[in-house]
């Protein structure tokens, strides 16, 4: 993009089932690409570590930097659809997650999850996406409807799976971030 670069992407491969191969970010959007994107657009900046995931959002403003991103580039980015998300974050099924996942939990003593984490923390899935599960849930679309997955770093470890959505408003929440995908 115009004085910089856009968010790192991974490919992901077809599923034979429907799902084309597409591109999408190696981690949650971050507070620093938003900010780069606001320094050019005139939008509001975030506050906080350039490191975290981009928070704070309502859809709208995630689709003007969807359509920022495709005018810079030249290339087509949207929000992943549910099913491409989950196919994704599970690659196809056959990664298991780290066991490091940034969700609530309560051991000995020590509560971990209480905070959002850098987004590249922890071990990448197979196809190379950190972060997809806890952090931040991740908005995808599901036909008209919008959904976050993936839970977040409230959510109690044992609820915190890619299986985990919930049905989202669009409104700007403070553990709800996102993913780009960019078309092939």
């Amino acid at each position: 993009v115009e004085g910089g670069k856009g968010p790192e992407l991974v490919v992901i491969p077809a599923d034979g089932n429907g799902i084309t191969k597409f591109a999408m970010s190696q981690t949650e959007i971050r507070i620093g690409d938003w900010n780069d994107f606001c320094d050019k657009s005139g939008c509001t900046k975030l506050a906080g570590s350039s490191s975290l995931p981009a928070t704070n959002l309502d859809v709208a403003s995630v689709h003007n930097y969807l359509e920022w991103l495709t005018d810079q580039s030249g290339r087509t980015y949207r929000q992943p659809t549910r099913t491409e998300w989950y196919h994704a974050a599970t690659a196809a099924g056959t990664d298991r997650v780290d066991a490091n996942v940034n969700c609530t939990v309560q051991t000995l003593g020590f509560k971990g999850g209480e905070s959002l984490s850098n987004v590249q923390v922890g071990r990448p899935n197979k196809w190379g996406l950190y972060n997809h599960i806890g952090n931040a849930r991740e908005l995808a679309t599901d036909g008209e409807s919008l959904v976050a997955m993936g839970g977040a770093h409230t959510d109690p470890k044992e609820t915190c799976t890619a299986e985990n959505q919930v049905t989202h408003t669009g409104g700007a929440d403070a553990v709800t971030g996102f993913r780009v995908v960019r078309q092939i």
